[in-house]
Order: structure tokens, then C-alpha cells, then sequence
């Protein structure tokens, strides 16, 4: 059945609703499962059918995760008249409205007319609010309503100022109320942002610009109210000048002329046009003057999110990062939120310790080994077994850092810890749940050795690894990084059989046969972006290289950051590679990268094959966005992140090169074959995963927003080759070959040699290597 027959028979079922027995309906559709990839229109067919049966809470969830609005379509429509009809039912109003909300802008956003009837009542009501909190109605019940239509009408950052002003003057625990539980858990860095309100005495700068002046002014009187110095930027006060002018000049005209208005800063920055063309504005700087002098050097910035991506960086002292996600085009008009200044002074917010001092703090040992843990106490036993099974290196020359990002609850990882008593291992609990790369750079920080590295919770260090890195480290006297091989194993009882037990040596290994080479970092870059294949030789400071303590501040001061992106260790080798001219690597085995079911880089890659893992991985998710959660700015789009590595790949580069700047990622760009790229990306996505459509539309809008003849190559060409119709099997066998590769390398099945843990598998390593 090819693709326009299968929309024809899903349209047939959706015509029989309320005629047809929902349940033989719903048996049509298990069948019509089986056939891949699975569209939004399926999800909404199903769902439709599910209401119909009283089930609204699993349509719901059906839905869920699978509303891409970055390229709105008909079925867009349909999604939210479903959402409105169960959230009807289950008496959820407000939920109810915020959908009725959304189904009016896809509408504007696809040209249609028509007007979705009461919409215009919540913003009848907004306006209302909004008037009598002007005239001075600040009272708890007024914050809490207008919050409430703030986020029905997803004007999102105005509903979290406004319920942390609730919060504030009610003193209450926000994190129970179920403003919090039902709307503000859901947005990234949304539990920052009202911690940071909560606190006082931050500086908050508001642009007018793009904004309604009036809601600027409340949205300033409330944070006002809250303890905060305020600041409202307008919109750039055009200057035509004759001659050339250094726009650092302009900065303290803007600050001369600053007014001010119930003790509210009103500030106009300065565009300078010289012969009918702009030659500069002076936002940024004006943002960097405000940000020397606030309280730790950090500001933060609300405003339209088109107008907040215009803002940036003049140097690395202050960079300016966005916190609230970008989502689609249709979101870009309302509030978004970010900080500029010091990024130091952002994660000391964070972590609620002093890392300047962390990174300025002399070493206590030669090696950190670092291991960041969620939740994998059963397999962080073996891994720390060949830690502590280290050859020719005494043991009061290295540590093993534990950082516990465990889930609230969750003290199987200190249990462990405290049972083995063992001097080398030193354990920090996070302060709360971090994503993956804030939880990387916490344990980074903590770490006191001379060299540095970290591996997962499932992984290993071979037992000459620390020897072997302390001998290269004596002929590298000059160079703050050292690259690696490592060996590859996917633990016994993967959920994937296919894989389960490959165990790989990369190459054929003597002792008189290992040295030190440099690799060109820019050959490598062009390498690997036109061969992603080769994505885990890149120096990534996890698992298969480490750095030099001063390290840190050479990120700091080349980038502006330290660990970022979305895929921490993908955008760490990018990093790596954009700011160094070469790497040197070690040609022998030092760690072995192991791959356990709770891996987080096994769960993370891996798509939903059904409902209920889409709606585990999405509440998952949902717990440890709230802070330090690193997102895609609008400036970021030409590549938006998905949860693919391949993709993320290329994300990171579109970020490093945006943050970074410099003459080496530009003439990577222009080497760049975006055809071949995509034509790899889409068919590198898998179409059992449920969310293939979801992610195929992010490629879409990607090729779309580089340029137009890329986007319409894409969708003429490249869909109706991915969505072709196909019945897809479960992969039972094994998909790896055993024996000898051209390199001397081994592949293995493990489970034929008794091997249960990575422990084992470094012993079975040693034996076969002998190093």
C-alpha cells in the first residue's frame, strides 16, 4: 500500500467515527501500525477514535510529542480540535482554551481567515488584567489569573513572571502548586527563571521593542515589586552622522540620556546610519556597561525572540545566551528570555558553588578520573572496579570523582559509594537534577587532578590506562590535550538483541608498536563533517581523551563557555577541534566505552518504537529541564537538534560556529555540501521511531530556513523517498560480524566467553592485548 492509498484509507476511518464500532476501528488501525513510517495523520485518526471510546487521557498522550509546529500543516489543525474535545471532557478548561488558542495562530500561520470563536475572550480578558495591575491591582488572585491567561495565550515568560510574584508574596513551595506541576515544569530553564525572580536583587533588562509597552511597563512594575533593579530598552533611536564613528563612543551618550520613570530606567540604545546605511547599534554594549556593574556581572534580558537573537557577544567576557527554547517561527513573537555577562557568574547560579575558585584551585593529584552518574548504581560497580585496578601508577596519584545526578529518591549511587569505603573516590551530590551537559560540567568542576577525563557509568578504564597516559604526558610537555583509542561493548541483555555482547578492539595492539601523533584539527573538521561515521574518533573529553587542568581557561576565554550544547561530548569535540590547530593521539587502548540499557547515551539515541516509551522518555525529560537546560536559539535553526547524534553533529557546529566565529569554521562552512548532508540525516533516522515524522519536519524547516532551493529540493525529492510505505521487522540477529577487521582489530561476542559486566570485559581486553 503506498503512501497516498494509506492517507486515503486513514481518511475512510476518520469518516466512520461516530458511525463505524470504535473498537473495529481501532483494530484496523493496529494493523495499519505495523506499516511505517507512522504521520501525525495516523496519531490523529487514533486519537480521534480514542475520544470516541471515552479514553481522552491516552489520546492525549498519543499526541504528545508529536506536534511539530515548526512546519504547520492541516493536521495541526485537527491535533488541536482532538486536545480541545479530551481536555473538554476531562473538565481541564484551561487546557482546553490554551488549545483553542494555538488552533487560531497555525491557522494565521497557514493563511487562513477565519477566526477561532473565543479566543478573542482571552484576550479580552489579558487586556483587562493587564489595565487594572497598571492602576495598581497587584493582588495575589489578579497575579495568578493573569499568569493563567498569560500561558493559555502562550505568552510564556510574562506567565512565569507573574506566578513567581504569586509565589513571592504567598510563600509558598512553587514547585507543588500546580501552576508549576502542570505548566511551567514543561519549559526549559523555566524553574531558573522563577528562582532567579524569587531571589531579588538581580538586574533585568526588558525590550520594548517588538513588545507592547504597556505589558513592558507591567511586566517591569511586577519584577520591580519582587526586589529587582529593572531596566527597559526601546527600540534604537536612529542617528545619521557624516563620518565615520566608533560606536563604543555612543555608549555613554545612551547612558547620559538614560530616564527614568517610577524608579524604572528607561534606555534608548543609538543606531548610527551614515549615507542611508546602518553601520551599527549599540545594544550589546550598552548590555555589557549594564552587566559590569549589576551584581556578579550577569543580566537578564526578556523580550520578543526575534528581537533578543539580534543581541551579540563583543568578546567572551560577555556572551549573551537564551534560556527559553525556540520552538517554531510562530512562538518567535512572543517573550523569550536569556541572560548576557558572565557565564561563570550563570553556572555559579546553577551549581550554588564558587567556580572560579574551583577553576583556579591548584591540583592535589596527577589524574581525575570523572564519572557523572544518574540512576546506574548496578553498573557503576563494575566500571569502578577497573578504576581501582590501576597498573604502575601509585594510588595516591589519582581520584575518581562520583558526581551523583541521581533522580530525587534515588540513594542506590551514595549506598555504593559509602560501601566501598575507598579513599580515592570522592563523591559530590548535585545540588539538583541537571541535563546531561550541565551534569558534565559539574563533575568537571569538581574534579582536583593535573589531567583530566571522564567516562560513563558503564564504561571502563583498562588497567594500564593511567600508566600509559602518564608516560605520553612527559613528551607532551606543551600540548593541553591527549586523544585515544577505546574499545567498544554493549553489555549482555541490551534491549537491542541485535548488539547485545559485540565486544571490539579497534586495531591489532604490541607494545612495541604505540606512539604519539598529532592530527590536523582542520583536516579532521573537513573530515568529519563529510564522514559523521567517524564522529567518536573526535576528541570529545569523554571516554577517549582529556585535558590538562588550565584547559578550562582556555575554553573560557576562546569560547565563552565551557560545557555546552545538546549533546555535551559531540559539542566538546567540536570545540576541541575549532579552537586548536592539532591534537596529539595516543594509537593504544585506554578506555573501553561500554553500553548498558541505562546508559543515557543508549536512551537517548534510541527512538520510541511505541506510546509508552514516547511518554516515559518525554516526563524523563520533563524533570531536569528546569535548569541548565541548553536550547536552540533562533540563531540556531539552520540546524535544529534533534536526538540523534548525526544531527546533533552538525547542530554543533552551527552553534560552535555562531559562538566562536572565525576564519577556520568559515571556510569549513563553504565547504560544506548541504544536499549530501541532509540526503545522510534523514535516511540516518530510523521509521519505526514514532516521532520520524516529528524529526523529518525539523529537517524540513532546517533545509528551508538555509535557503529556499534547498527546502523545496528536500520536499520534492527527499520525502517521497522517506515516507515511502514499507512493513518494518524486528532486527532479532546479530547485526555485528565476528572476527578480525583490516586493522588487526577484534570484534567478539562476549557472551560466548562468559563475559556479564564491562569489568570482565577489560579483563578478557588485557588478556587478548597484553599491554
Amino acid at each position: 500500500m503506498n503512501r497516498e492509498k494509506l492517507n486515503g484509507v486513514l481518511l475512510d476511518i476518520r469518516n466512520r467515527i461516530g458511525t463505524d464500532n470504535p473498537k473495529d476501528l481501532l483494530l484496523l488501525m493496529d494493523k495499519i501500525f505495523e506499516i511505517k513510517p507512522v504521520t501525525l495523520l495516523y496519531f490523529n485518526v487514533r486519537a480521534a477514535i480514542l475520544c470516541e471510546i471515552g479514553e481522552y487521557l491516552n489520546a492525549i498522550e498519543l499526541l504528545n510529542g508529536n506536534l511539530n509546529l515548526c512546519y504547520p500543516e492541516d493536521e495541526h489543525i485537527e491535533s488541536c480540535k482532538i486536545y480541545q474535545k479530551a481536555f473538554k471532557a476531562m473538565n481541564l478548561q484551561r487546557y482546553q482554551e490554551q488549545f483553542l488558542f494555538l488552533e487560531k495562530h497555525i491557522k494565521f500561520q497557514l493563511g487562513m481567515e477565519e477566526d477561532v470563536p473565543g479566543t478573542n475572550d482571552i484576550e479580552r480578558r489579558i487586556v483587562e488584567l493587564e489595565q487594572a495591575m497598571l492602576d495598581g491591582d497587584c493582588g495575589e488572585a489578579s497575579l495568578l489569573e493573569l499568569a493563567e491567561q498569560y500561558f493559555k495565550s502562550f505568552n510564556t515568560t510574562e506567565a512565569i513572571v507573574l506566578f513567581s510574584c504569586y509565589i513571592k508574596k504567598t510563600c509558598i513551595d512553587y514547585s507543588e502548586h500546580w501552576f508549576f506541576k502542570d505548566w511551567v515544569s514543561w519549559e526549559p530553564n523555566g524553574s531558573f527563571l522563577i528562582e532567579q525572580l524569587l531571589k531579588g536583587n538581580e538586574t533585568f533588562i526588558l525590550f520594548a521593542e517588538q513588545m507592547e509597552y504597556y505589558r513592558c511597563q507591567l511586566l517591569a512594575k511586577v519584577i520591580k515589586i519582587m526586589g529587582h533593579e529593572v531596566i527597559i530598552m526601546t527600540e534604537p533611536l536612529s542617528v545619521e552622522v557624516e563620518n565615520e564613528i566608533d560606536l563604543k563612543d555612543t555608549v555613554a551618550i545612551t547612558i547620559e540620556n538614560i530616564e527614568y520613570k517610577d524608579d524604572i530606567q528607561i534606555v534608548r540604545p543609538i543606531l548610527i546610519i551614515q549615507k542611508g546605511e546602518i553601520k551599527g547599534n549599540n545594544t550589546s554594549l550598552v548590555l555589557e556597561r549594564f552587566s559590569d556593574i549589576s551584581k556578579n556581572n550577569i543580566v537578564f534580558v526578556i523580550g520578543n525572540g526575534i528581537v533578543l537573537d539580534t543581541i551579540y557577544q563583543t568578546d567572551f567576557d560577555h556572551i549573551y545566551q537564551r534560556l527559553s527554547c525556540f520552538k517554531s517561527d510562530l512562538y518567535e513573537q512572543f517573550s523569550h528570555f536569556g541572560y548576557f555577562g558572565s557565564y561563570i557568574s550563570y553556572i555559579d547560579k546553577l551549581f550554588d558553588f564558587n567556580v572560579k575558585e574551583a577553576i583556579e584551585a591548584p591540583a592535589e593529584c596527577k589524574f581525575s578520573i570523572v564519572i557523572p552518574v544518574r540512576n546506574s548504581a548496578s553498573t557503576l560497580k563494575y566500571t569502578l572496579d577497573t578504576c581501582l585496578e590501576q597498573y604502575g601508577i601509585a594510588s595516591e596519584d589519582y581520584e575518581i570523582v562520583i558526581s551523583d545526578n541521581s533522580s530525587a529518591g534515588n540513594f542506590e549511587v551514595y549506598n555504593l559509594v559509602h560501601e566501598l569505603q575507598n579513599p580515592r573516590i570522592r563523591y559530590y551530590k548535585t545540588n539538583r537534577e541537571f541535563p546531561l551537559n550541565r551534569s558534565f560540567e559539574y563533575a568537571f568542576l569538581r574534579a582536583r587532578g593535573e589531567f583530566i577525563f571522564s567516562i560513563g557509568a558503564d564504561d571502563a578504564v583498562l588497567p594500564w590506562g593511567l600508566r600509559m597516559i602518564n608516560d605520553a604526558l612527559k613528551e607532551l610537555p606543551d600540548d593541553d590535550l591527549l586523544a585515544w583509542d577505546r574499545g567498544f561493548f554493549i553489555w549482555p541483555g541490551m534491549e537491542n538483541p541485535a548488539q547485545s555482547g559485540q565486544f571490539n578492539i579497534p586495531r591489532n595492539y604490541r607494545k612495541d608498536n604505540i606512539e604519539i601523533k598529532k592530527f590536523n584539527c582542520l583536516q579532521f573538521l573537513l573530515q568529519l563533517l563529510v564522514d559523521p561515521d567517524i564522529l567518536y574518533s573526535a576528541p570529545m573529553l569523554y571516554i577517549n581523551s582529556g585535558f590538562k587542568r588550565g584547559y578550562i581557561k582556555q575554553l573560557l576565554s576562546k569560547t565563552g563557555c565551557l560545557w555546552d550544547g545538546f549533546s555535551q561530548d559531540i559539542y566538546m569535540g567540536i570545540v576541541n577541534l575549532s579552537i586548536n590547530d592539532t591534537i596529539p593521539c595516543l594509537n593504544a587502548p585506554i578506555t573501553i566505552a561500554g553500553m548498558a540499557n541505562d546508559s543515557c547515551g543508549a536512551s537517548y539515541n534510541k527512538g520510541e518504537e511505541s506510546v509508552k516509551q514516547l511518554a516515559l522518555k518525554v516526563n524523563h525529560t520533563r524533570q531536569w529541564i528546569g535548569f541548565g537546560a541548553a536550547v536552540i536559539s533562533g540563531k540556531d535553526r539552520s540546524m535544529l537538534a534533534t536526538d540523534l547524534d548525526t544531527v546533533n553533529l552538525y547542530s554543533s557546529f552551527i552553534r560552535v560556529k555562531n559562538r566562536v566565529g572565525s576564519q577556520k569554521l568559515d571556510l569549513v562552512e563553504s565547504k560544506l555540501a548541504w544536499k549530501e548532508i541532509f540526503k545522510t540525516l534523514a535516511r540516518k533516522h530510523s521509521i519505526s521511531d514514532i516521532k520520524f515524522d516529528y524529526k523529518i519536519k525539523f529537517l524540513l524547516y532546517s533545509a528551508y530556513y538555509l535557503n529556499d532551493e534547498l527546502g523545496k529540493w528536500f520536499e520534492e525529492e527527499m520525502l517521497p523517498e522517506l515516507y515511502e510505505t514499507r512493513h518494518v521487522s524486528a532486527v532479532t540477529d546479530k547485526i555485528y560480524k565476528e572476527g578480525f577487521n583490516e586493522s588487526g582489530g577484534l570484534c567478539l561476542d562476549s557472551r560466548k566467553f562468559g563475559i556479564e559486566d564491562v569489568y570482565q570485559c577489560s579483563k578478557l581486553f588485557e588478556k587478548i592485548c597484553n599491554l
